[in-house]
């Protein structure tokens, strides 16, 4: 259901009355995708399975997302009694219901109690209703292939949050803040419910702001969770590159190209945001569109409007975040070029790049960003950006499925992620994801809401090519991953509510893996085991790892350890860091400060003063260049090649400093 403008100006108005709860009103930012994959082919997914007698009772699941359809089996119980308890629409006027007056007097909104979530609008486009039968689907929720419990917590309250705006494409950030409110406040108004026992799941995203984490959006969200875990999907930017960072050395410029697709779609637009720190007052950039012209010289500071024979572009910074641009491309008279534009710095500064926002219609080829400085990794989106929640990456589930568009397949990377799922850390180091879990392909109910033919929604408009014999579509992406989790601690926080605020690292602890890497985080969701540690049995295995490399213009390294004991300590020579263990993890960022390029970094790793693990961190130029700094022998030319530095060598870098990069043309 698209919500008039005038609706949404009328819920804005009440919220202005007097007497209406209201924060600071956040910066305005690109709308947060919902992260999902439209699949086109599945026969089902992997899933955790409940092997312990638990289902969930008790516990609450408030799903942020476009709804769910409460007319579906999979989301009532064997009474046929709907399993939603609560429903709140960011987008729809208060409607004045004794029952929801209070949340709606705080939140403005629309409140529809227990007995009136039959009359809640449906949910149009698809993904919470996939959602919501993922984490705590009963019946034929799900894959009818691994029994008759087919959600991961059958027997769990929901509660939704429909914070999608159909007409923005997105979620924008207010509504995903008030939404997140909302779970807390309908949690403590239900007297059957247990505030204890809330997780809140954000199957959502987007690369519009600074990813360090610490951002207005990021700590409104975790302020309005209070000790609720939020469970948050990584992306689905595997093998897409969305993330540049570098820095100018001299007078010779470095280059971002931003690699645009030819536009199928009139009103097409992207959005690009730019952080950059200068050290010579007069360093700059410019913008160069694909004819080749340029714009003028433009800093940090810089507010501009102006037409390019591309594109016609407006650059204003970026509200709340220091140091950082927004630059939004949109046709100009002769429409939106596609193509590569150039992002020139000049001057000493180092500087970030993200493509934030891409609006181009269907195009062959995916809009991304090229030059030496890009990166590969470094493409959790935001809010999984921040350390305090739990960032779930995916894994493949199933491998091939068939539906009645034919088969298709899903790929893993060597590591073991699903290709489509975002790699880490986040640009600010932090190590994420967390953990992954399966993601592709799993077959789920569709919304009876979603309208054939409707391109924007889950299946975009094709549900009979995507469907599967038994009536379900398939579906891929870090959403389910993170659906799967958060039905994992509705489980959990039935066997003992008061180590939900220990969710994240009783996660960390038990999942599978080794150790961490940015692909996997600390491995694969195992239910088991996690079961085993909220109890308090055995024991984290001994592991540490540096989130990356160190660039001295980081500033900081962050270490991430899963090991039994209270303190982690980290020491170089005479120095020393520590930071608390919890449930069996730990992380901490160290303030290095400046160190010799060229250099490896010996940090012995300990619990309780006891060895965990010696971490080896090569200290390199700078995060992407073409020469990184390490064990082994030394290439020239080939992104993260390795090589030992001594006096020849930062001659060698000193020369690549100069070399103008090659540019991509479309």
């Amino acid at each position: 259901m698209t919500v008039p403008r005038a609706l949404r100006w009328l819920a804005l108005a009440l919220l202005l009355l007097p007497g209406v709860a209201r924060a600071q009103p956040l910066p305005l930012r690109s709308p947060r995708e919902p992260l999902i994959e439209v699949a086109v082919a599945g026969v089902g997914a992997d899933v955790v399975v409940n092997r312990d007698g638990l289902r969930g009772r008790g516990a609450a699941l408030c799903l942020v997302d476009t709804g769910a359809d409460g007319s579906l089996e999979t989301l009532r119980d064997a009474d046929g009694a709907s399993r939603i308890r609560a429903v709140w629409d960011a987008a729809l006027p208060p409607r004045g219901a004794p029952t929801g007056a209070a949340i709606e007097a705080e939140l403005g909104g629309a409140f529809f109690g227990r007995a009136e979530v039959d009359d809640a609008p449906n949910d149009a486009h698809g993904h919470g209703t996939a959602m919501a039968a993922i984490a705590l689907g009963d019946g034929a929720g799900i894959d009818a292939a691994i029994g008759p419990t087919a959600g991961v917590a059958p027997a769990a309250s929901l509660l939704v949050a429909r914070a999608y705006d159909a007409e923005a494409g997105g979620f924008e950030d207010e509504a995903v803040v008030r939404a997140v409110r909302f779970c807390r406040l309908a949690a403590e108004a239900d007297p059957e419910l247990d505030p204890g026992r809330l997780v809140v799941l954000l199957s959502l995203g987007s690369h519009d702001g600074a990813h360090d984490g610490r951002g207005a959006f990021e700590r409104a969200i975790l302020r309005a969770a209070g000790a609720a875990p939020v469970v948050v999907a990584a992306g689905n930017d595997g093998g897409r590159v969305v993330h540049a960072s570098g820095r100018a050395l001299g007078p010779t410029p470095e280059e971002v190209v931003v690699q645009i697709p030819r536009p199928a779609i009139d009103d097409a637009r992207f959005v690009v945001t730019v952080r950059l720190t200068r050290r010579d007052p007069d360093a700059r950039f410019t913008i160069v569109d694909p004819s080749g012209a340029r714009s003028p010289a433009l800093d940090e500071r810089s507010r501009w409007a102006a037409e390019l024979p591309g594109a016609r572009v407006t650059i204003a910074p970026q509200e709340g975040e220091a140091q950082t641009l927004r630059l939004t491309f949109t046709p100009g008279p002769d429409g939106l070029s596609g193509g590569a534009y150039g992002l020139v710095f000049e001057g000493a500064s180092t500087f970030d790049v993200w493509l934030a926002e891409t609006r181009l219609g269907p195009t062959f080829l995916r809009p991304e960003l090229g030059g030496r400085h890009a990166q590969e990794r470094e493409a959790i989106r935001i809010p999984a950006t921040a350390p305090e929640v739990i960032t779930v990456g995916a894994s493949v589930a199933r491998a091939a499925v068939t539906t009645g568009g034919g088969e298709r397949t899903q790929d893993a990377t060597g590591a073991g992620a699903a290709t489509f799922s975002s790699v880490g850390p986040t640009p600010a180091g932090v190590p994420k994801p967390d953990l992954v879990a399966p993601g592709g392909w799993v077959l789920v109910p569709l919304s009876t809401g979603a309208r054939e033919g409707d391109a924007s929604n889950l299946v975009g408009g094709r549900a009979d090519a995507l469907r599967a014999e038994d009536g379900r579509v398939a579906i891929r992406g870090t959403s389910v991953s993170a659906a799967l989790v958060a039905g994992a601690l509705l489980l959990a926080t039935e066997r003992d509510p008061t180590r939900l605020s220990r969710a994240r690292e009783l996660l960390v602890a038990s999942a599978d893996g080794d150790g961490w890497t940015p692909e996997t985080g600390w491995g694969q969701l195992d239910v088991p085991t996690l079961l085993e540690r909220w109890g308090g049995a055995g024991g984290p295995s001994r592991a540490a790892a540096a989130s990356r490399a160190y660039a001295p213009s980081d500033g900081t390294l962050w270490i991430t350890a899963r090991a039994p004991g209270a303190t982690l300590s980290v020491e170089h020579g005479r120095e020393r860091w520590t930071a608390p263990i919890l449930a069996g993890a730990g992380q901490l960022a160290i303030p290095l400060g400046p160190r010799t390029v060229g250099d490896t970094l010996a940090l012995e790793v300990l619990a309780d003063g006891a060895p965990v693990a010696t971490v080896e961190v090569p200290v390199v130029l700078e995060r992407g260049a073409d020469v990184s700094v390490g064990r082994g022998g030394c290439a020239v030319g080939a992104a993260r090649a390795e090589c030992p530095l001594g006096p020849v060598g930062l001659l060698l870098l000193a020369g690549l400093a100069t070399r103008r990069p090659r540019r991509r043309r479309g």
